[in-house]
């Protein structure tokens, strides 16, 4: 089972099932979808999900996807996904407000021995500090884009950068550093302890995977 994939196709043409039970959420999620160019459908619970991906004549992009409902909740639809030879490729985008997500996560691999590994985008902004990278316990973190900019000439963002990559060394966590634009960037990221780069220095998303520049 996939948890999240980046295609790098545009949007337009790209279908998203969103399924969530609450139907404000649900139709401002769809909202801002369509507002960048996406198709989507929506369901409000895991059975009206798998019943519209079985009768589509074309699978959905992604499904974005709520953990918690009272009908056919998150888990169970993934349970499902992950036995259908036809679903189980299916990229899906978790979301939840559940107050331990990570206590959540062992449960499920406890109970369906489903291989999820986490990963954290934009470690450093927003939500993504230092309080869900506790709580997570992720395989992988993405450094915000942020601190990676012109990190070759800031050495407070050096000194942050080289912390958390020790930190996640320490742990066995995977760095990874986005928006890599400069030869300077990607050395000096390199030397800072960073695991894997992503950024058009090195290649633009296009299909098939593009060959990269070192």
């Amino acid at each position: 089972m996939q948890v999240s994939a980046d295609t790098g196709e545009p949007a337009q043409g790209r279908s998203v099932l969103v399924v969530d039970d609450d139907d404000d959420i649900r139709g401002a999620v769809q909202e801002v979808l369509e507002g960048e160019g996406y198709t989507t459908v929506g369901a409000s619970n895991g059975k009206e999900a798998l019943d519209v991906m079985r009768t589509s004549t074309k699978l959905p992009a992604l499904v974005l996807l709520d953990l918690m409902m009272p009908e056919m909740d998150g888990w169970e639809l993934l349970v499902r996904m992950d036995e259908d030879p036809t679903l189980h490729r299916v990229p899906v985008a978790l979301m939840s407000a559940h107050p331990s997500i990570r206590k959540a996560f062992d449960s499920d691999h406890r109970n369906h021995r489903m291989e999820f590994r986490i990963a954290i985008d934009d470690l450093g902004a927003g939500y993504a500090g230092l309080t869900s990278f506790a709580a997570m316990e992720p395989q992988f973190v993405k450094l915000d884009g942020s601190l990676v900019r012109g990190v070759d000439r800031n050495p407070t963002k050096q000194r942050l950068i080289r912390s958390m990559t020790s930190l996640c060394n320490d742990l066995a966590i995977i760095t990874v550093a986005e928006c890599i634009d400069t030869v300077t960037e990607r050395e000096t990221l390199v030397d800072l302890g960073c695991d894997l780069l992503q950024g058009y220095l090195l290649a633009k998303p296009d299909r098939p995977f593009p060959s990269f520049t070192w």
